[in-house]
């Protein structure tokens, strides 16, 4: 089959249409992860489709996620995002994130031109405060401390290489086992 035989031409719009008609149902199947991850990615997109269907500073031809341009983004950090309290900068970092993926995932595909994500990600990890204030700080002579109360050989390296690598708990336990191989 030639590279732009029409069947090939054919397929290629058929994925297009697909991709164009249904993109977050197609994002979702396209991608590889964890039950977790995918429950987080649809939480995250669902919460931006939800903002822009309700509200009044999106206008009006704007009927999905593919008609999303830059100022629909800002607007959705700064009308939704910004106004939750329970929402840290790293949380809305994050969210913008798993935007910029799906919307790369939409380009990739052919059901957008551009991301419009990724000016205002961009602005926003530079004007975001990355420095957690609940993390607390931990000097080197309590890492020491604590080594020296662990009993067990295993229990120390461990640790140890949690503190050299600087891994946080939740990167420790959320460990993907289908990335880690073993011999």
């Amino acid at each position: 089959e030639q590279p732009d035989s029409p069947a090939r031409r054919e397929r290629k719009q058929e994925t297009e249409r697909t991709w164009k008609e249904h993109p977050i149902r197609e994002y979702h199947k396209s991608q590889d992860l964890t039950k977790n991850h995918a429950s987080r990615e649809e939480m995250v997109l669902g919460r931006f489709e939800k903002f822009l269907a309700k509200s009044e500073s999106v206008p009006d031809v704007v009927s999905g996620v593919r008609d999303v341009v830059e100022t629909d983004i800002r607007k959705f950090v700064n009308d939704d995002l910004d106004n939750d309290p329970q929402l840290g900068d790293r949380t809305i970092i994050d969210y913008l994130d798993i935007l910029s993926k799906f919307y790369t995932t939409l380009v990739d595909n052919n059901a957008i031109g551009t991301n419009p994500v990724d000016s205002t990600l961009s602005e926003e990890r530079e004007n975001r405060d990355w420095d957690s204030p609940d993390r607390p700080f931990i000097s080197f002579t309590q890492m020491k401390t604590f080594l020296k109360w662990l009993d067990t050989p295993f229990a120390r390296a461990f640790q140890l290489t949690g503190l050299k690598t600087a891994s946080r708990a939740g990167e420790t336990i959320n460990t993907d086992l289908r990335c880690c191989h073993i011999d």
